[in-house]
């Protein structure tokens, strides 16, 4: 087990090319120290231990026989390192440098295994030390040595855990940065395209509505010209994603866009679904394209609506919208939004939630959770909350429903 499970990446092997720099330098000048000092047994193993090393690293440095070449150091380092103990009670840190490499550089499972049996050959060096006729260390002072070799262990084990964790989750944070990057360049282009192709069907379409006769075929045009300004609106949408401020910025009074949106979406909802409003009063002023603002809230509240009507049956729908203001007194990376007075728009259905494993990617373009939907709704959402300098935080269970919080700067 301690070679089946040994991985050496990139990192590890870039980290190991650095110990083996130090040992390089470390271990000519202690041979040196003790040739001087007449203890002969301890210049020839550092000597040993620096041609080893310097072996290793040319084998390495080249990539030729990495995690073989790293085995054999291990266990070089870790009986050359016993044999320095047996022969110099200053050399027991190198001790402390094995079960560094076994947790840092061999990864946790076989990091542990290459620590436990460091330990355990240092307690058999303390062990046959405390039986000779002449012992070199004390029963308290061999305790006291294996017992930092312990708390060592765990602290390396510890800081190694952690540091997995941090890593994984910069590399989430930098694969959905990069995921988001590459849907809002592909948004893009494909809405210029889109319209490009749509500015020309429409425009022949119309030229061949006013050529002909037939009403027949020019009914047909028209219809062919509703479809293509659709598609239009489509891909207006699709680039909605790319967070460039439209030029159509105004101040407006939120709450009266909100009040106005809400009324206007309750007409068209089955009788299973009741919608409740409740937002402090008085003026709520915000910079921002009331356009794009009623399409981000139109996205949240259909999808509300939606989770709701994927439940079979007689089921009570309930709709929450709710209007607050927050303060934030200092930057907010998570939501990436600056400090000062926001605007924040709750809306809360009782629906089937969203699943675990799509709730970090519910606003790319084209994830729906629909058999039949686009998936733009939520992505054109986040890119106007973008537009604006806001955000949109998902909090979600299969048991409670759906919370979508809209962020958007307040005018003070």
């Amino acid at each position: 087990m301690l070679f089946r499970k040994l991985v050496v990446d990139e990192r590890k092997r870039k980290h190991f090319i650095t110990l083996l720099n130090i040992g390089i330098v470390v271990f000519p000048l202690t041979a040196a120290v003790d040739f001087m000092t007449d203890n002969y047994i301890g210049a020839v193993v550092e000597v040993v231990l620096a041609a080893c090393f310097i072996a290793a690293h040319w084998f390495i440095r080249h990539k030729h026989y990495v995690q073989q070449t790293v085995t054999v150091m291990m266990l070089i380092l870790l009986f050359g390192s016993l044999l320095l103990l047996w022969n110099d009670i200053l050399m027991l840190p190198w001790i402390s440098v094995v079960v560094v490499i076994g947790f840092g550089f061999m990864g946790t499972d076989s990091g542990r295994l290459w620590a436990a049996l460091t330990i355990l050959c240092v307690a058999g060096v303390f062990i046959l030390d405390l039986t000779s006729a002449e012992p070199l260390y004390s029963v308290l002072m061999a305790m006291n040595l294996i017992v930092s070799c312990i708390v060592l262990a765990f602290i390396v084990d510890y800081a190694y855990l952690q540091l997995q964790k941090w890593q994984d989750q910069l590399l989430q944070e930098t694969a959905k940065q990069e995921r988001l990057e590459m849907a809002k360049r592909f948004s893009e282009n494909m809405a210029h395209l889109i319209n490009n192709e749509m500015q020309a069907v429409i425009g022949f379409a119309e030229i061949m509505q006013y050529k002909v006769k037939d009403q027949g075929l020019q009914q047909y045009c028209a219809q062919v010209i509703t479809a293509a300004e659709k598609t239009s609106q489509h891909a207006n949408q699709l680039s909605a994603f790319v967070e460039k401020e439209p030029s159509d910025f105004s101040t407006i009074d939120f709450q009266v866009l909100v009040e106005s949106v809400v009324q206007a979406w309750k007409e068209q909802l089955p009788e299973n679904i009741h919608v409740h409003m409740s937002w402090q009063t008085g003026a709520q002023p915000c910079k921002g394209s009331a356009v794009l603002l009623k399409d981000m809230i139109l996205s949240v509240l259909h999808n509300a609506a939606e989770a709701i009507g994927r439940i079979k049956g007689d089921y009570e729908g309930k709709v929450q919208v709710v209007l607050d203001h927050e303060i934030l007194h200092e930057p907010c990376s998570e939501r990436q939004l600056r400090e000062g007075k926001y605007i924040v728009l709750s809306i809360i259905d009782n629906g089937g939630g969203v699943a675990e494993a799509l709730q970090g990617k519910l606003f790319e373009p084209f994830v729906t959770t629909e058999f039949l939907g686009r998936g733009l709704g939520l992505a054109k959402a986040f890119g106007i909350a973008k537009q604006h300098s806001g955000a949109i935080e998902l909090f979600s269970s299969s048991c409670s429903g759906s919370v979508f919080r809209l962020w958007t700067p307040l005018i003070s």
